[in-house]
């Protein structure tokens, strides 16, 4: 699937410096939204939440602007961000 996303991107002008390609489920790394993820390493137990209630949290905390991980990406992004 990716590589047929790939394909279509080089038949169109869009020209993405970068993308990422993944759930919030997968990428979200705040340890109150996303608790396996943080406590991957130090407790294979860790409390499993699920995807939808992952993807609710980082969304109502990203809108928000209260997620130190999302608010730190778009500062060093710059004022071109496309998270706007």
């Amino acid at each position: 699937q990716l590589s047929q996303v790939v394909g279509e991107l080089r038949n169109t002008r869009y020209r993405p410096r970068h993308a990422v390609l993944g759930s919030r489920e997968h990428m979200c790394i705040h340890p109150k939204i996303n608790p396996t993820v943080a406590k991957q390493g130090k407790n294979n137990n860790a409390e499993k939440s699920s995807s939808s209630e992952v993807n609710n949290g980082c969304s109502k905390l990203a809108k928000g602007r209260k997620c130190m991980f999302r608010n730190n990406l778009e500062e060093k992004a710059g004022k071109s961000s496309c998270w706007k």
